[in-house]
């Protein structure tokens, strides 16, 4: 996962039935020389709970682990940098996976010389009401 760099400060939020319910976040360097720790609680956000951290402001190329804690359940979430993230968009083109191009399994096979390039594609989802979230992210 990429989060945007510095000078802006990424958002890590989730959902939880739990309003007031206390949410923990951790983020450690890697390797492991500096622990970041964030708290705050569950609040009603519409319909749902919700819970949300403004992170401070982390240079592009730090790598971290994250960790999340509440109500007795951990995530993880390893090898997240910070950087810049671009979002694409368009007609019927952009539906293309990295598979589809043309030349893909040499832009494949050369994927190792650039550790720090994710990919990821949003399923298409027509809702005739606001979401609180996207619901499906496809891997390459």
């Amino acid at each position: 996962m990429v989060l945007q760099r510095a000078p802006e400060k990424a958002n890590i939020y989730g959902f939880s039935p739990t309003i007031g319910q206390k949410v923990t976040l951790q983020l450690v360097t890697v390797p492991a020389t500096r622990t970041y720790s964030y708290e705050t609680a569950v609040h009603q956000d519409g319909s749902v709970g919700a819970w949300n951290f403004v992170l401070d402001p982390f240079a592009a190329g730090v790598t971290v682990s994250i960790r999340v804690d509440s109500g007795g359940e951990s995530h993880n979430i390893s090898d997240v940098i910070f950087g810049d993230v671009w979002i694409c968009s368009g007609q019927s083109n952009m539906q293309m996976t990295v598979f589809q191009i043309d030349g893909a399994d040499e832009e494949i096979a050369d994927a190792h010389n650039y550790p720090n390039v994710r990919v990821m594609t949003f399923n298409m989802y027509h809702s005739p009401t606001p979401l609180h979230d996207i619901i499906k992210v496809q891997e390459p």
